[in-house]
């Protein structure tokens, strides 16, 4: 298997694992009943890993960019 492939394929696997952990936390703590919510937490699942796909694609690159134009608009010359 090609580095990017297995790259990507690890990138959101990582995605997956991170989004199920925190939405079965915040679902138990949350959740009062008896029995457990298992369509709540695939939904509550679901909507987490689509909005970090999306969000993994823009905003490492927005963030650099702001962090270089940041730090290069407060360079100090003397230093």
């Amino acid at each position: 298997m090609p580095e990017k492939t297995i790259q990507i394929v690890s990138k959101y696997v990582s995605q997956l694992m991170t989004t199920g952990v925190i939405s079965l936390v915040l679902t138990v703590l949350n959740y009062t009943g008896d029995g457990f919510p298992l369509f709540k937490w695939v939904r509550g699942w679901l909507v987490a890993f689509v909005l970090l796909v999306v969000l993994a694609q823009f905003l490492p690159q927005t963030i650099s960019k702001g962090m270089a134009k940041l730090f290069k608009k407060n360079k100090n010359p003397h230093d």
